[in-house]
C-alpha cells in the first residue's frame, strides 16, 4: 500500500472512532507497550508535542517511570546516562528498550511502529570514559551561516531570495498545504485571511538561506509570525509530523474539492456546489446531465479534457509550443518581442500551462490587435480546441508605429489576455501537424472530441498582450510567483506610496506614471536589488 493510501486509511479509521491499528516489527502485542519520555534535555514545548504524538499513535503513555514501562525515549547520549538519571534510582534491574527520541519521529513518518534496533542508545560504561573525551563548552551560533542577520532579513521582504531547490521543503510543503486548504475550503473572509497568512509563512521559510535545525531559528521571522504558522513549522521541524496537517491532508471533503478545482474554469464556489450535490470525483461530474455544465463552455471543456490538462506540461513541450507561436506572430508583426513567462521562466521543469507574453507598439486610437490576429491564424490551422478573450487587444489590424513611453490609456484595468486550449502533436512535430485536415473535428462537442481517436493532446496556453511601454512591468507581473508579486505590490504601496501592477508603476504622491525600459528599471524605481526570475519562487 502506498504512503498516501496509508494516510487516507488512517484518517478514515479516525472518523469511525476506532483506535488506529499499529503494526510493530518487533512485538505482536501493542497493548503491552508503554512509553515513557525522559524529560532531560527536552524542552517543555517539544515534550508536549512528543506526548501528543504517542497518544496520536494509540500507544500508552506513562507520565512517570514505572516498572511497567517498556520503551524509554531520551535525548541523552548513552544508555548509562539514562540509567544514572534520578528517574531510574529504584529501577536498576529494569529490562526495557532505551531508545533515542528519533525512534518516535520515524514511527510517525512511517505511520507504524518500526524496529527498535537502529535506535538503541549505545552502552558506554562511565569508567571507560576518558578525561580527554570531555569537550570544553563552546558557544554554538544560532544560525549555521555567519552572514545571516535576522534584522536585515526582516527589513524588506522583496529583497529576499527564494529558489525552487530551497532547504526547508518539508516545512514549506506543510504550510503550503494549509494555505491551499483554507483557499479551497474558504467560506468566510477569515478563511481567506488564513490562506494568505499560511502563504506568507511558506514564502518566508522558502527564503531561508540555510536548513533550519533548531526551533529557535524560526522565531522572529517576519511573515512566519509568532502564532499558528510558527507552531506548525516547529512541529514539522522537531518531529517531522503535524497532526493538523495530516488531518487536513486526508480530509475527505478537501480531497474532493482539490479534484474539482483542478477542472479548468472551476473555483472554490463551484467546487463547493458540486460537493453539496453529492459529487466526489470528476467521473461523477461527467455523469451529470450534459446541459448542467454545457452552459459554461470553459468548464465543459475542462471536464472533458481533465486528464490532458492535468498532465504536467514538460519544459521541452512548452518551448516547442512557444517557438511555434512566436514564429507565427513574427510573420504577422516582425517587430514583436515575446517571452515565455510564468514558472518556466523561474526554472520549473514542468508546469500546468504556457504563458506567452507579447510586446508591440500602441496607437492612441487603440488600433492594435496582434493577439487577435495570432488567434485567427491558429483557428484557420485547426489548432484551437477552445478559446476565450477576457480583454481584447483591439481590432485584428496590426500597424507598425512608435509608442510613447507610457500613454494614458495603456494602464487601464488589465492586460489583454486570451486563454486557449491548444492541440499539441503527440510526435512533437508542428511542421507536419499544422498541415493536417481537422475539418472533421469542428462539429464535435467537447466530450466527443476528447474521446475521439486523435493524434494530439490538449494543453493550456495563455496569450498575454502588452504595449512596449507596459512590457517591463508585464514581465515582472507574469513571471511571478504570485506570492512574490503580492510582496512587491504591498512594499510599493507601504514604503513608496506607489501602485504597482502588470500595466505600470504609478507614483500616487506626484500623480504620475513612471516609465521603464527593462525589468531592471522596474526594480531600480522600487529601490530594490534586481532579482533574477529563478530567485522569485516565493
Amino acid at each position: 500500500m502506498s504512503i498516501s493510501m496509508k494516510k487516507r486509511k488512517l484518517h478514515e479509521d479516525e472518523e469511525d472512532s476506532r483506535p488506529t491499528k499499529i503494526v510493530s516489527t518487533s512485538s505482536s502485542n501493542n497493548n503491552k507497550q508503554i512509553i515513557y519520555i525522559l524529560p532531560d534535555c527536552i524542552g517543555p514545548r517539544r515534550l508536549e508535542i512528543m506526548e501528543k504524538s504517542v497518544n496520536k499513535m494509540g500507544l500508552t503513555l506513562s507520565t512517570r517511570m514505572t516498572a511497567n514501562v517498556t520503551h524509554v525515549l531520551s535525548e541523552l547520549e548513552t544508555k548509562e546516562d539514562v540509567l544514572e538519571s534520578k528517574e531510574f534510582s529504584i529501577f536498576k534491574s529494569w529490562k526495557g528498550y532505551i531508545l533515542h527520541a528519533k525512534w518516535l519521529a520515524e514511527c510517525l513518518r512511517c505511520h507504524s511502529l518500526v524496529s527498535e534496533t537502529g535506535f538503541l542508545l549505545p552502552s558506554i560504561p562511565s569508567h571507560e570514559k576518558k578525561a580527554d573525551d570531555v569537550v570544553p563548552h563552546v558557544e554554538i551560533p544560532l544560525y549555521p551561516i555567519p552572514e545571516f542577520d535576522l534584522k536585515t532579513f526582516n527589513e524588506c521582504i522583496p529583497e529576499r531570495k527564494a529558489i525552487f531547490d530551497h532547504q526547508n521543503k518539508e516545512i514549506a510543503a506543510a504550510l503550503d498545504l494549509l494555505s491551499e486548504y483554507w483557499e479551497t475550503c474558504q467560506q468566510t473572509k477569515t478563511d481567506e485571511n488564513r490562506a494568505l497568512a499560511f502563504a506568507r509563512a511558506a514564502a518566508a521559510i522558502k527564503c531561508l538561506p540555510f536548513k533550519a535545525t533548531n526551533s529557535q531559528q524560526l522565531k522572529g521571522i517576519k511573515g512566519l509570525g509568532n502564532g499558528h504558522a510558527l507552531r506548525v513549522a516547529t512541529q514539522i521541524l522537531e518531529s517531522g509530523y503535524c497532526p493538523e496537517v495530516e488531518e487536513k491532508r486526508n480530509d475527505k471533503k478537501f480531497l474532493s474539492l482539490q479534484i474539482f478545482c483542478k477542472v479548468y474554469g472551476v473555483g472554490p464556489s463551484i467546487a463547493e456546489k458540486w460537493y453539496g450535490q453529492g459529487l466526489r470525483t470528476v467521473e461523477d461530474v461527467k455523469k451529470l446531465d450534459q446541459h448542467d455544465i454545457a452552459n459554461n463552455d470553459m468548464i465543459a471543456h475542462g471536464v472533458a479534457f481533465y486528464d490532458d490538462l492535468n498532465r504536467p506540461l514538460l519544459r521541452a513541450e512548452a518551448e516547442n509550443t512557444y517557438k511555434y507561436i512566436t514564429d507565427l506572430a513574427k510573420l504577422i508583426l516582425p517587430s514583436v518581442v515575446t517571452s515565455m513567462n510564468g514558472g518556466f521562466l523561474r526554472g520549473k521543469s514542468s508546469g500546468h500551462d504556457l504563458d506567452v507574453l507579447f510586446s508591440y507598439p500602441e496607437r492612441e486610437d487603440g488600433d492594435y490587435g496582434l493577439i487577435a490576429a495570432v488567434l485567427d491564424e491558429l483557428n484557420k490551422k485547426g489548432l484551437v480546441v477552445w478559446s476565450r478573450a477576457t480583454h481584447t487587444d483591439g481590432p485584428r489590424k496590426v500597424i507598425e508605429i512608435n509608442s510613447s513611453p507610457l500613454s494614458s490609456g495603456s494602464t487601464n484595468e488589465h492586460l489583454p489576455l486570451t486563454m486557449i486550449i491548444f492541440k499539441y502533436p503527440l510526435d512533437d512535430r508542428f511542421d507536419e501537424f499544422e498541415r493536417r485536415d481537422f475539418s472533421g473535428e469542428r462539429n464535435l462537442g467537447p466530450f466527443q472530441l476528447a474521446n475521439s481517436n486523435r493524434q494530439w493532446r490538449a494543453i493550456r496556453v495563455d496569450l498575454v498582450g502588452s504595449t512596449n511601454a507596459q512590457y517591463p512591468y508585464a514581465q515582472v507581473g507574469w513571471t511571478g510567483s504570485k506570492q512574490y508579486n503580492r510582496s512587491l505590490r504591498q512594499y510599493a504601496k507601504d514604503s513608496l506610496n506607489y501602485s504597482l501592477s502588470s500595466m505600470g508603476l504609478h507614483d500616487n504622491g506626484q500623480n504620475r506614471w513612471i516609465a521603464a525600459q527593462t525589468e531592471q528599471d522596474v526594480f531600480h524605481h522600487l529601490k530594490l536589488t534586481y532579482r533574477e526570475p529563478w530567485e522569485r519562487n516565493f
